[in-house]
């Protein structure tokens, strides 16, 4: 019975919109949105690679998050080839949640607790790029938010749309 109430609470902390809290490699950015009816939109995205998707999430012993994609439908073979080519299919099965963030887990099934990015410091004292670092790497929960795809709408009926790409 304890055990039922501790994951009923921890489903109602559990929904919200998450993103990273640094972009891991200087480039890539994960956000998610998990919503209370066990249903979830998923982004990563950068540089060159972008992949989203929707499901369904469960979530078992009360911090491990399991994540069910639904397929992909496809309507042409072309697009079918560039998503294929602009995300390199990867998506997480699962996340770890702890302390309100969620720590994902690599292929070999450990959790990924730091990884590559750009440091907070400059490499000079006040001047100078930033510099790679290992950090710790995880997605925070950001309050009042909400994951907008590219053309999706918002509550107030704008839609998110991308900046033109200059060619030279």
């Amino acid at each position: 019975m304890v055990l039922l109430s501790l994951d009923s609470c921890s489903q109602k902390n559990l929904a919200g919109y998450y993103s990273s809290n640094v972009a891991d490699l200087g480039f890539f950015v994960t956000r998610i949105q998990l919503n209370k009816d066990s249903t979830f939109k998923y982004e990563f995205s950068g540089e060159l690679s972008h992949n989203k998707g929707t499901g369904k999430y469960r979530v078992e012993d009360v911090s491990v998050i399991h994540l069910d994609f639904e397929p992909e439908h496809s309507a042409d073979s072309v697009d079918l080839i560039a998503r294929t080519l602009s995300s390199n299919g990867y998506r997480p099965k699962r996340f770890l949640f702890k302390n309100g963030k969620l720590y994902s887990f690599h292929l070999d099934g450990h959790v990924v607790k730091q990884g590559q990015g750009l440091s907070r410091r400059r490499k000079y004292l006040f001047f100078g790029e930033r510099y790679m670092t290992t950090r710790k790497m995880y997605l925070k929960k950001r309050k009042g938010k909400e994951l907008l795809w590219r053309g999706e709408k918002n509550c107030s009926g704008e839609v998110k749309k991308m900046p033109a790409a200059n060619i030279v």
